[in-house]
């Protein structure tokens, strides 16, 4: 399960909409929404507001239960493999908009 399914099935398990836990958070409800359809990860303070509003850890989002060494090496390694996705979706529009053709770099 994705970060994203599992702020969904939480966020919804304490009754929140989406209106509510931007409300709740400061965060768009745009970003939240994103967020749940794995458009994009979200960053360790995105992350850590929305786990605080929902009265959770971290590790509880990543849905590692696991020893706490081994949950805080995951969920540093699941936020980094979204602000790498975040990066590489923005380097793609860049890249875009300047006319810049990816398309044909070697692999």
């Amino acid at each position: 399960m994705t970060i994203g399914e599992e702020l969904r099935d939480l966020r919804k398990n304490k009754r929140l909409t989406l209106d509510k836990l931007a409300e709740i958070t400061g965060i768009a409800k745009a970003t939240l929404s994103r967020i749940e359809n794995n458009v994009v990860g979200g960053n360790y303070n995105t992350l850590k507001k929305i786990s605080n509003a929902l009265g959770i850890t971290l590790e509880d989002l990543s849905g590692e239960k696991e020893g706490h060494e081994i949950a805080e090496t995951h969920v540093e390694f699941v936020l980094l493999k979204n602000q790498l996705k975040d990066l590489t979706r923005s380097m793609m529009n860049l890249c875009k908009k300047l006319g810049i053709d990816i398309s044909e770099c070697k692999k």
